[in-house]
């Protein structure tokens, strides 16, 4: 490649190019190569997001069908569900501690 092109040969030419060419194939076939891999990886990308979206929607349904649920239960239910919550029990007992220290 160094060498003028004009001082080579017709052979040496044609070798040249085909050098060239299989350079390009396997520089179009990485390339070819990685964008597969790209599409697979955006694939699996949007199954992970929509796939935690439904689950996030199955842990939170219950809760939705508290709130579309009739409005004299509503009260009752909302009650329940903060009973029923580890950090709420901890809320309750330090509010009583707040009201009526102990002396």
């Amino acid at each position: 490649m160094t060498e003028h092109i004009g001082d080579l040969s017709n052979q040496e030419k044609l070798e040249e190019i085909y050098k060239m060419t299989f350079e390009n194939n396997k520089i179009l076939k990485g390339i070819l190569r990685r964008e597969k891999f790209a599409t697979v990886m955006r694939v699996f990308y949007w199954l992970v997001i929509l796939g935690t979206l439904g689950g996030v929607y199955l842990y939170i349904k219950p809760l939705i069908g508290i709130f579309t649920g009739s409005n004299s239960n509503i009260s009752n239910q909302i009650d329940q569900v903060r009973q029923n919550l580890p950090d709420t029990k901890i809320f309750n007992s330090f509010m009583q501690n707040i009201k009526s220290p102990t002396q």
